[in-house]
């Protein structure tokens, strides 16, 4: 038996077995939240994270801002300079509208309320953790990715009664009579496999990022959200994937968001056009011209008419910053300003790694940088209600993990997500685990499972298949999911993704052993993001519309008459079975216009 404040562990022949009120994975905002909020309630908890806790996932990528509305950035979080006439009802409308209405108005209720509340728990962490997060305007506080890592490290430290397991895989999820209890990992570095057995589970792993250029860390390979799906909960708007500057050239700065920040002239006052490499001019038209880079409006309007301005392939180069129209002075002066901005949590002429010095002088010599619309966010995961719940008992999910608040496109922010999921998350599942019995021994399970794993390693071997496997994935992605898509490119790459997934099936590791076994954890990775992109190609080939972050080009009109749905995706006897969710109104009546295009909606809510 076990205390409430104590997380109990037993080794076995075969499994190390360890047992607790709330399991929380994952390592970054949402988890961590949901561990302190769960410890806060007197439960044991163990926060088991793939990557370092508070040093991995998209969190670190961070680099502008989050925060709430001004009203409560003035009234709960004591900020007296914040606009309260930005109110909850004004950011709630931004959410809903900015969705194309595929919010669930009940989340963005939850959104709107809770977040403020566990933000001033964050600050209280960031205080405690010796980062400084400046406000600066309405309900924005300006922060970067190393600093809010420490602050998630804080905030672990501080929810006592959570015990914490890094650098293990969850590979599935392991059910008690119905109900979803506990969960099989892998320790990366040993090889030995761990059953976490839990009255209930919170889901806080992040999103999946199936392109080739994504704005992260880490492989975002959806794992949570796969064993969600096989474990039998439905996942929905999987089509949509949001996508940002991102740079390209110079080798050692592919991947950065600095293009995005350069797009923000509070943090980079030098102003710039946009070109092809045909060289033509990109142009903005108003009113979206006029509309502050900081909005997250602007993501999507730059990814529009970037990319249906130009024949070129956006998402993998093609584009220029232009900053031919400036002197040598005000580029100096711009980079002057950009590097004491971030001073505050970088070394100084520095931004996450990259030395600012050589992009300066990178634009003094060519006037130009390249960058593409690379992937930063999946709008799409697991189907959740406003108290985290999805459609399996004693599973809860929270973060980026989930779908259902920003519908087609993401209005807030993801930071703010995370703290606002994750609060509540942890005091449901502490409410849930308060009155549930501890589940019986799931090892006989957990060994069902191994086996069947492991039949990898018994398989004839292909040297680099999995390497080969997952360039071919991510290279289908591109075609089928690029920004702006067609019928003809996203079947065939779910014919290529349908064929990928079934040479998963038949792929061997020459490595036998699981100690640090890069093969086997890439094709565990491999196994999730497919099927993920497989539902995520069958939802945009279903979606006969333009909305939000889906743009097709033989369907560029928003019809509200025929796709004002949200589309699920269920694994039934191994296949995916698609079907729809109406989404749930509110304050908000749902609208009964069509738009002729994206811009056209756009420029209707602006």
């Amino acid at each position: 038996m076990t205390s409430d404040l104590e997380v109990h562990i037993m080794r076995t022949a075969q499994f190390t077995r360890v047992s607790c009120d709330v399991l929380c994975i994952g390592g970054s905002g949402a988890a961590a939240s949901a561990a302190f909020m769960a410890a806060q309630k007197g439960m044991s908890v163990a926060l088991v994270s793939k990557g370092k806790a508070g040093r991995s996932g998209n969190a670190m990528m961070v680099g502008g801002g989050f925060g709430v509305d001004g009203y409560s950035a003035r009234h709960i979080l004591g900020e007296a300079q914040a606009d309260e006439r930005y109110t909850p009802q004004a950011l709630f409308e931004k959410v809903v509208k900015a969705s194309f209405f595929l919010s669930d108005q009940a989340l963005a209720e939850q959104f709107v309320t809770e977040a403020p509340l566990m933000t001033k728990q964050f600050l209280e962490w960031s205080r405690a953790a010796g980062q400084n997060f400046p406000f600066v305007k309405s309900g924005l506080y300006a922060v970067s990715g190393s600093s809010v890592g420490k602050t998630i490290q804080q905030g672990i430290k501080s929810a006592v009664g959570c015990k914490v397991y890094d650098d293990v895989m969850v590979l599935e999820l392991l059910t008690d009579c119905g109900r979803v209890a506990g969960a099989l990992g892998l320790d990366i570095y040993t090889g030995d496999y761990i059953v976490f057995e839990a009255k209930c589970v919170v889901l806080a792993t992040g999103g999946f990022q199936p392109h080739t250029l994504k704005n992260t860390i880490s492989e975002m390979s959806g794992d949570g959200m796969a064993m969600a799906l096989r474990a039998g909960a439905r996942l929905a708007d999987m089509e949509f994937l949001l996508y940002i500057p991102t740079a390209v050239q110079p080798p050692y700065l592919r991947g950065s968001i600095l293009p995005y920040l350069f797009t923000i002239p509070v943090f980079m006052p030098l102003s710039f056009k946009v070109i092809d490499r045909t060289g033509k001019t990109l142009e903005i038209p108003a009113p979206f011209d006029d509309v502050a880079g900081s909005n997250k409006l602007k993501k999507l309007i730059y990814s529009y008419f970037w990319s249906t301005g130009s024949t070129c392939d956006t998402m993998n180069g093609n584009l220029f910053f232009d900053y031919s129209m400036h002197t040598d002075e005000q580029i100096n002066q711009a980079f002057d300003f950009f590097t004491e901005h971030y001073s505050r949590w970088h070394k100084k002429g520095y931004y996450n790694g990259v030395d600012l010095a050589g992009v300066r002088e990178l634009l003094l010599r060519e006037r130009r940088l390249e960058f593409a619309l690379g992937n930063e966010y999946s709008n799409g995961g697991v189907v959740i209600n406003e108290r985290m719940q999805t459609d399996l008992e004693g599973l809860f999910a929270a973060g980026e993990t989930t779908s259902g608040l920003f519908g087609a496109l993401r209005a807030g922010d993801g930071l703010t997500e995370m703290l606002a999921h994750g609060y509540r998350a942890g005091l449901e599942a502490a409410a849930f685990a308060a009155g549930a019995a501890r589940p019986g021994n799931l090892s006989a399970q957990a060994e069902k499972i191994v086996a069947e794993l492991e039949s990898v390693f018994e398989r004839p071997v292909e040297e680099m298949r999995v390497p080969i496997l997952a360039a071919r994935l991510r290279s289908l992605a591109d075609s089928g999911l690029n920004v702006v898509r067609d019928e003809q490119k996203i079947r065939c790459a779910l014919d290529g993704v349908r064929e990928i997934r079934r040479e998963l099936g038949q792929v061997g590791i020459a490595s036998k052993s699981r100690r640090c076994n890069l093969d086997y954890l890439g094709w565990l990775e491999l196994r999730n993001l497919s099927v993920l992109t497989e539902a995520a190609l069958l939802a945009a080939g279903q979606r006969r519309e333009s909305r939000g972050s889906h743009i097709r080009a033989d369907y560029p009109g928003v019809d509200n008459h025929h796709y004002l749905c949200r589309l699920t995706a269920k694994l039934e006897d191994g296949r995916l079975t698609q079907g729809r969710i109406r989404p749930r109104a509110g304050r908000l009546p749902l609208p009964d216009r069509d738009y002729t295009s994206v811009a056209d909606y756009l420029a209707d809510i602006l």
